[in-house]
């Protein structure tokens, strides 16, 4: 909690010195800008579902962005990824890859067009994981989960269809405000490596 209070700390000390150096070149305003983000971004590492840190996050990129330019867009992606910086309880998104059982800790669900859109994801000791699906509102059955996709510490892996053990899903609550079904089989990479997929379940909430 110290190390947190001096991140914060230090965090407002260089906005302060970024909104009132003016009268500075434009070189110290963008490096004053790249270390308040760089500050907020640790501080938000450390505790992603505080509504504060994030935040402060989004707004030291959005200074970055006036101070620096974002030419390829790297800072409006990581803006955009932020979302509203609302963090809700959802539910339940969970599912075992051969033998290790991964719970979804932080879950954004949109709705967009008449599709649930539906992203989990943990972090942390050494995993980077994440989950994403959709739906077409109002629709159960089985096979109708559209643009699955599952990513292991950077690797890719999508549905497989060859036969064997084939990846499905069943939808057995798909309403207004809630969502709830099962899922399995073989996923496969772009390369070819397999993984079995087994007890996936999802009841959330939106």
């Amino acid at each position: 909690m110290k190390i947190l209070k001096g991140i914060l700390a230090s965090f407002i000390f260089i906005t302060s010195v970024v909104s009132c150096s003016s009268s500075d070149d434009d070189t110290n305003d963008c490096t004053r800008s790249k270390e308040a983000s760089t500050l907020a971004e640790t501080a938000y590492n450390i505790d992603k579902q505080n509504e504060v840190l994030c935040k402060n996050y989004k707004t030291a990129l959005e200074n970055e962005i006036t101070t620096c330019g974002d030419t390829d867009g790297i800072l409006q992606t990581k803006i955009d990824a932020l979302g509203n910086c609302t963090f809700v309880d959802h539910g339940t998104l969970s599912v075992t890859v051969g033998t290790l059982n991964i719970e979804f800790s932080l879950i954004n669900i949109e709705l967009a067009s008449g599709l649930i859109k539906v992203k989990g994801s943990k972090q942390g000791q050494g995993s980077d994981h994440s989950i994403y699906f959709e739906l077409a509102e109002n629709t159960t059955g089985v096979d109708i989960m559209q643009n699955f996709k599952l990513t292991l510490n950077g690797g890719e892996f999508f549905p497989n269809t060859d036969g064997f053990d084939d990846f499905t899903n069943n939808i057995t609550v798909n309403s207004s405000v809630s969502i709830k079904g099962t899922f399995g089989g073989i996923v496969t990479r772009a390369d070819g490596a397999d993984l079995s997929l087994s007890q996936g379940v999802f009841d959330l909430g939106y």
